[in-house]
C-alpha cells in the first residue's frame, strides 16, 4: 500500500496484533496509525508512483521469507511478472463464464508482439472441487 491508503481502523488493522500484518510503503507515507495499530511497516523506494518490487522482494528476504504468495489483483500480477519476480503460476478455472463484467486476472504487460509474451511450463493440474487449478512455472 504505497500511501498506506487502507484504514488503520478497518478488518486488517484491528487484528494486526493478532495476526502479522507487514505494509511496504512509499518514503512519504505516514504510518503512525499503522504502527499504533500493531503493524510492521517497511518503506521502500518508489518510482512512477508505484513501490520497487525488487527493493520490497529484498525486505522480504532479508526478513527471513522466501516465499511469497500474491493475491494483490490484476495490477500487481503484472507488474511482479514484468520485473522477472515470478517462479511460479497458479490459476484456478471454474465452469462458469464470467464475461467481460469480470475482473481482469492479469493486468498490462506492455509486450509490443506476441514473441515477447513471457513462456510457461505446465507443471500439473488438480481437481479442485468443481474447480481445475492449474500451476505453471516460468521458463
Amino acid at each position: 500500500d504505497g500511501g498506506l491508503r487502507s484504514a488503520a481502523n478497518g478488518r486488517l488493522g484491528q487484528t494486526a496484533r493478532e495476526n502479522p500484518v507487514w505494509l511496504f510503503h512509499g518514503p512519504k507515507a505516514d504510518g503512525k496509525a499503522w504502527a499504533a495499530a500493531g503493524a510492521k511497516l517497511f518503506a521502500i523506494p518508489a518510482a512512477g508512483g508505484h513501490l520497487d518490487l525488487r527493493a520490497a522482494m529484498a525486505e522480504l528476504a532479508h526478513q527471513g521469507v522466501t516465499r511469497v504468495f500474491c493475491e494483490g489483483g490484476a495490477g500487481l500480477a503484472a507488474a511482479l511478472i514484468r520485473a522477472g519476480l515470478v517462479d511460479d503460476l497458479i490459476t484456478f478455472t471454474a465452469g462458469a463464464l464470467i464475461g467481460e463484467e469480470g475482473r481482469a486476472a492479469m493486468g498490462p504487460l506492455g509486450l509490443a508482439a506476441l514473441a515477447e509474451a513471457p513462456r510457461l511450463r505446465l507443471v500439473s493440474q488438480v481437481r479442485v472441487g468443481e474447480d481445475i487449478q492449474t500451476t505453471w512455472q516460468f521458463n
